[in-house]
C-alpha cells in the first residue's frame, strides 16, 4: 500500500496502512471518511469511500427542508 501511495503521490499517514491494509484482509469494501489523503488511498487499493456528513451541516440541511416547506404553506395562506 505504501509503495501504491508514493506512485501516485498521495500523502500518507503512518496509521492509515495497518488499516487499510485490515481492511482489504476482511474484505471490507466501503468506508465512511472525512480524511481526503485517507479516502485517496482507500480508492487506489480497491475500497470505495464516502464522504462522512459533517452534523452541523446535515442539522442545517434538515433545518432548511423542514423551514422551507413550512414557509410555502405559510406564503399559500398570506
Amino acid at each position: 500500500i505504501e509503495n501504491i501511495a508514493k506512485e501516485k503521490k498521495i500523502n500518507i499517514n503512518e496509521e492509515d496502512l495497518p488499516i487499510i491494509a485490515d481492511f482489504k484482509k476482511f474484505g471490507i469494501n466501503k468506508v465512511f471518511t472525512k480524511d481526503k489523503n485517507f479516502a485517496e488511498l482507500c480508492k487506489v487499493v480497491g475500497i470505495e469511500t464516502e464522504n462522512m456528513p459533517v452534523i452541523e451541516r446535515e442539522i442545517s440541511r434538515q433545518f432548511y427542508q423542514l423551514f422551507k416547506a413550512k414557509y410555502k404553506k405559510f406564503k399559500k395562506k398570506h
